[in-house]
């Protein structure tokens, strides 16, 4: 994982209020990260409208290039 910051503080990889030691390295979870390469994730916290749109428009752009790829392929 790139960044391992998920609650602005670092939390929980870097939580202050933890004292333990967290391990999170790849092939920890197998089929998650098996399972991960086919999914989409939709993020539900948008800041504002704006940001809601400009994440909207990046799906759209998405699904219309992955839509076009697959008509092009022979049946």
């Amino acid at each position: 994982m790139a960044q391992q910051k998920f609650y602005g503080k670092g939390c929980p990889v870097q939580c202050p209020l933890y004292q333990g030691k967290v391990d999170w390295h790849a092939g920890l979870c197998p089929n998650a990260e098996q399972v991960q390469k086919k999914i989409m994730q939709f993020k539900g916290n948008m800041g504002d409208m704006a940001e809601a749109r400009a994440q909207a428009d990046a799906l759209r752009k998405t699904v219309e290039f992955f839509k076009s790829r697959s008509a092009k392929k022979p049946n």
